[in-house]
């Protein structure tokens, strides 16, 4: 179960723009899961790649970890005036607006 401070990221969010230095031209979509799961997810040629995640947070630091391959990646985050996440890579930004779960992966 995720702490309190997670539950406004529970959902499906959709990439809807990004800083171009960040090389996120394909549909992304990200499913966090109540139970602290995290579905990445990328369309790509007609095919979804899945890459399966734990993920927590910490104040306003996303936490994510690949459990086979094991290293927690650290994001910040906020969910903007106009209800979008913004995940900032180091002062490079991402925005994510909620949506219907595109990718097939249950």
């Amino acid at each position: 179960m995720v702490a309190s401070n997670a539950i406004s990221l529970i959902g499906c969010w959709h990439l809807r723009s990004a800083d171009e230095r960040l090389g996120l031209h394909a549909v992304v979509e990200m499913d966090f899961r109540p139970n602290g799961d995290l579905l990445y997810c990328i369309a790509a040629e007609g095919k979804w790649q899945v890459i399966r995640l734990q993920f927590r947070v910490d104040g306003q630091t996303l936490i994510t970890d690949q459990p086979s391959h094991p290293r927690e990646e650290k994001t910040g985050f906020e969910i903007d005036s106009f209800g979008a996440l913004v995940l900032n890579y180091g002062g490079l930004k991402a925005h994510f607006v909620k949506g219907a779960k595109q990718c097939p992966v249950v």
